[in-house]
């Protein structure tokens, strides 16, 4: 987790955070558990093989149809070839969008309003804090990445 929340601040470039401003829409919790399958594949998959894969049995073949017209019509996934099994074709999906691009967007938009001020160190210590308890390996993973984005930006220089 704390990779994409790192990936974050990096994304957008430092700040201010209204860089990023890429409109991706919302996804649904059912489409959020989808495209969670095809981000973590290294490979383009069936339908089959997400039926597989997925972390609960509620998904119904005949619903998942349905839900990739939706993802492909708001731009998450494309089809990017076809695979022949036993004797049909079947479509091949992948992400368009990553899940890091999903979710700096959507932590983007919070902070879209002009009535919200963006501040780090409220941002920055809901990462590190649980239950009001400090993560020491959070805060040292945090550390670890402003030295070497330090070091990559005086390289840039």
């Amino acid at each position: 987790m704390l990779i994409f929340k790192v990936y974050f601040i990096h994304t957008i470039g430092g700040w201010p955070y209204e860089k990023m401003k890429k409109n991706i829409p919302h996804l649904s919790p059912t489409e959020y558990a989808f495209m969670k399958i095809l981000w973590t594949s290294q490979n383009p998959l069936t339908v089959g093989e997400i039926l597989e894969r997925r972390e609960d049995g509620s998904w119904a073949k005949n619903s998942v149809h349905p839900l990739l017209n939706s993802l492909i019509e708001k731009g998450f996934i494309s089809i990017t070839g076809i695979m022949k099994i036993s004797k049909a074709n079947s479509r091949l999906y992948a992400a368009k969008i990553s899940l890091a691009e999903y979710s700096s967007s959507q932590i983007t938009k919070v902070f879209e309003k002009d009535k919200w001020r963006f501040n780090l160190s409220y941002f920055l210590s809901s990462f590190v804090e649980s239950d009001g308890e400090i993560d020491e390996s959070i805060v040292k993973e945090l550390e670890d990445w402003l030295q070497q984005y330090k070091n990559d930006r005086d390289k840039k220089i």
